[in-house]
């Protein structure tokens, strides 16, 4: 291809390298497209679910049914077992460093339990000291949210750390290892609870919340890509020699 005194001659090397780029960027791009979408997807379901009315753990013979549970509200009777509480770690709040609360819900006339996560409480400046956490001894009627356990990653396998009698630091949850450690019948998920509760901050994104900034980064792959063709092709248009 020839422009006035110009001719487009693009070398080998060059141009190998930018195509690997350039097909790097624009997978990165439709990854964060495609990241956009299961979020999207994921809050219609959080919204459709949502419209449900809630579930009762204690009866309900489909609550053992994770895949049929996550996202629906759900009603706990019975108590807290007092003997131990999970915290968290490394969850942040607002530029804060805590614990997410933890406590096994023994569901009246039901053979499994639920793990509970009761707010985030922060973490104090000697990491040695547990945070004061109140557990309630009497009956209880709460509801809550059913959904996953955090996905927190885990460079290594630490075995919780007890920082007082029942109180079990931990940097990630495992419902199944946690219930055969403790002989329960765990159900497949955790109950978040709502609403306020003195000593715990709950302010949870809503599932499926974010999509606007995967959105934002493929449209900054998109434009490196296309800056990328763009100087590739500048470079090379090169003067052209003598015509022949």
């Amino acid at each position: 291809m020839r422009e006035k005194n110009r001719e487009f001659r693009p070398r080998a090397v060059p141009t190998l390298v930018a195509s690997v780029l350039f097909g790097v960027l624009l997978s990165l791009g439709f990854w964060q497209l495609d990241r956009a979408a299961q979020k999207a997807a994921l809050h219609e379901t959080f919204l459709e679910r949502g419209r449900a009315p809630p579930v009762d753990l204690a009866s309900d013979a489909a609550v053992v049914d994770a895949g049929a549970m996550i996202w629906k509200r759900a009603n706990l009777r019975g108590r807290y077992d007092p003997t131990v509480i999970y915290l968290l770690d490394n969850q942040v709040h607002a530029g804060q460093a805590g614990y997410l609360v933890y406590g096994a819900f023994v569901l009246d006339g039901a053979e499994a339990r639920v793990l509970v996560s009761r707010g985030w409480v922060p973490a104090g400046t000697d990491r040695a000291a547990p945070p004061v956490v109140v557990t309630p001894s009497d009956a209880l009627a709460l509801e809550g949210l059913a959904k996953p356990v955090p996905r927190t990653p885990v460079l290594r396998e630490t075995p919780p750390e007890m920082l007082a009698p029942g109180v079990l630091r931990v940097q990630h949850i495992d419902l199944t290892a946690t219930g055969a450690a403790q002989g329960w019948k765990l159900l497949p998920y955790e109950v978040r609870l709502e609403g306020p509760e003195a000593g715990f901050v709950r302010d949870w994104p809503a599932p499926g919340s974010g999509r606007e900034r995967h959105l934002g980064y493929a449209f900054q792959w998109f434009a490196l890509a296309a800056v990328l063709f763009v100087i590739w092709l500048v470079v090379n248009f090169r003067r052209a020699g003598p015509a022949a």
